[in-house]
């Protein structure tokens, strides 16, 4: 008998947490499952998108059950943006998962440990607005939920935001991060009015190599914001956009990059 390599729908329970910030369960089959955003703690339905090394990578469909230590996420964008996987969990919940997954890996190389002293996960208070430095890239296709996507949203374009889980030619649109100062939203805006004007030079299409604006890049530091654009090429039109784009940033950034 040929082995099924598909599941139906299910819903599971997230017992731990995983490699890269996924929630681990268990299939209907009795194998494990990897899905993408889930919180440890919470009940999921989820679609098995395929299966490698004896391990299901599954999409999320729909949220059951919070955690206990729950929270509502504040990022529109999470569960479909490629970065934040524990938003749905309280900052002292998810360092403590991410201890017990730190520690599961260490003893899975070098066995049980014993005599050891291990200090909890230590960090700052805050679980927002705390990073240093950002990496968006623009993109001419957007990914949106199923819901969005059945309602005529538009995914054909010019966009600026953070690519989509397994997704290098798509890029879920934001117009802010959570995870940034609220400075550096501002550059981020200015940055998106100058590139998304009708008028901007394209957006790099890393299927057909077609277009020019490619990532936006902010650092902060003491002294203010660096913010660096890629482009695919040196040309003069690209030239102009550029210096553009820095006396639009003249008051808010300490310097502008433009790199290819």
């Amino acid at each position: 008998m040929a082995r099924r390599r598909y599941l139906d729908p299910f819903e599971c329970e997230i017992n731990s947490l995983g490699p890269k910030g996924v929630g681990v369960a268990v299939a209907p089959d009795g194998n494990p499952v990897h899905v993408r955003p889930a919180a440890p703690g919470s009940r999921v339905a989820v679609v098995a998108a395929g299966r490698r090394k004896g391990v299901w990578r599954s999409r999320r469909q729909a949220l059951i059950r919070p955690p206990a230590e729950g929270q509502v996420p504040p990022c529109p964008q999470f569960g479909t943006c490629g970065g934040c996987q524990l938003q749905e969990l309280q900052l002292t919940a998810q360092r403590r998962h991410k201890a017990a997954f730190a520690l599961s890996q260490v003893q899975q190389h070098i066995g049980p440990l014993t005599d050891v002293r291990i200090h909890p996960v230590r960090g700052t208070d805050a679980a927002f607005r705390y990073r240093n430095k950002v990496e968006l890239s623009f993109g001419p296709r957007r990914w949106v939920p199923e819901a969005d996507h059945a309602s005529g949203a538009a995914t054909e374009g010019s966009f600026l935001g953070f690519h989509a889980p397994g997704r290098f030619d798509r890029v879920v649109d934001a117009s802010e991060c959570w995870l940034v100062s609220e400075a550096m939203n501002e550059v981020l805006a200015i940055v998106r009015t100058c590139a998304l004007h009708p008028d901007a030079p394209p957006p790099y299409d890393p299927r057909s190599h077609e277009g020019q604006l490619r990532h936006l890049l902010l650092r902060e530091a003491d002294d203010g914001i660096l913010a660096v654009i890629f482009t695919a090429h040196d040309t003069p039109a690209i030239a102009a956009w550029a210096e553009a784009l820095a006396l639009a940033l003249v008051d808010r950034v300490v310097g502008l990059q433009w790199r290819t």
